[in-house]
């Protein structure tokens, strides 16, 4: 790293700055089992230690505890995955990632970065698997999962390695649903592009997000207090009329002097609260057909389903919209 501050590249030119702690003593590592997938995860003294010798690191250099000559490592463990069959990689590897045909490309993902603090040892796992299965829910991939000095510290992506139109909105649906379960917890959320792929070297790597989003949630999860996460203006200007968020002024994250304002998201807005506010108009006729016709086959046992077909930017959402509102009037749900 130090031989390496300035990197010259087609981009141009880049300093690189780091701050590094290095930890001795036991470190402790688990699986964790979940719909027939391993995820593990260390902890132990050396890793808070870790933390504890990066927190007070002054920029540009190695923090840690002097060593004596017998601290040494005694033994490296490789993994030799490429030994490994196909179905035994699927337990430790995502099938979208194990067959990915490119290393790495630009893409535009959701980043939640949470933090859960006061975790008894006993419950850990417990704690772990909900969150695992949280994510999966709203087709969330878990990305990292540290325990250490500050409990659990996780990234979940939304948007990568596989997306959805809706990305955006199920990472707020994954945060809604945690915070119920957990009022501690508490992070940020941010949306944008990523480089998204393998990252690493010859003797490890692993498929991550990069970026100043990435960089961005975290820093706003050390804004946050238990039970709130935070967000950007760009971030929520992309779901407005389907999120309650609340403005909490103008902060200046690590790494940038400059200040940007802040949201704390508040809730999912519920179906019954307006998302459009403009007036409706020119679809009336299609509105009132569709409704009564559903209302028809449900009064004679009949299932109704309807396709809305059209190009880009000609209403789609709002007649469907129209539809589940008047539906709703009418108390069918």
């Amino acid at each position: 790293l130090k031989a390496n501050k300035k990197l010259d590249t087609p981009m141009g030119n880049f300093s690189l700055n780091y701050r590094i702690g290095i930890g001795k003593g036991r470190i402790n590592w688990e699986l964790l089992e979940y719909e027939k997938r391993y995820y593990y995860y260390f902890m132990g003294p050396a890793i808070e230690e870790a933390a504890l010798m990066q927190s007070k690191a002054p920029a540009g250099q190695i923090n840690h505890r002097r060593f004596s000559s017998e601290d040494k490592t005694r033994r490296i463990y490789k993994l030799p995955v490429n030994n490994l069959s196909k179905s035994q990689k699927e337990k430790i590897i995502e099938k979208n990632i194990l067959n990915m045909k490119i290393p790495g490309e630009f893409r535009n993902v959701t980043t939640v970065f949470l933090s859960l603090s006061k975790i008894k040892k006993s419950k850990l796992k417990t704690v772990l698997k909900e969150l695992l299965s949280r994510a999966s829910e709203f087709r969330g991939y878990f990305n990292k999962i540290a325990c250490g000095d500050k409990g659990i510290i996780g990234l979940v992506v939304f948007g990568a390695p596989v997306s959805y139109s809706d990305d955006l909105y199920r990472g707020f649906q994954f945060i809604q649903t945690i915070r119920n379960k957990f009022r501690s917890i508490h992070g940020g959320i941010v949306s944008g592009n990523v480089f998204a792929g393998f990252v690493g070297g010859e003797a490890a790597s692993e498929y991550s997000v990069l970026g100043e989003v990435v960089n961005r949630a975290a820093r706003l999860a050390f804004h946050a207090a238990q039970g709130e996460f935070l967000t950007d203006e760009r971030t929520v200007s992309h779901l407005r009329g389907k999120i309650i968020y609340k403005e909490k002024g103008k902060v200046s994250l690590k790494g940038s002097s400059k200040k940007i304002k802040i949201f704390k998201f508040v809730n999912i807005r519920s179906h019954e609260e307006e998302i459009f506010t403009g007036k409706f108009m020119g679809r009336r006729m299609e509105l009132k057909r569709t409704v009564s016709i559903i209302e028809k086959n449900l009064k004679e046992g009949r299932k109704s389903h309807v396709i809305i077909a059209g190009v880009a930017g000609i209403g789609k959402s709002r007649l469907a919209w129209e539809i589940e509102k008047g539906l709703r009037r009418r108390n069918i749900e």
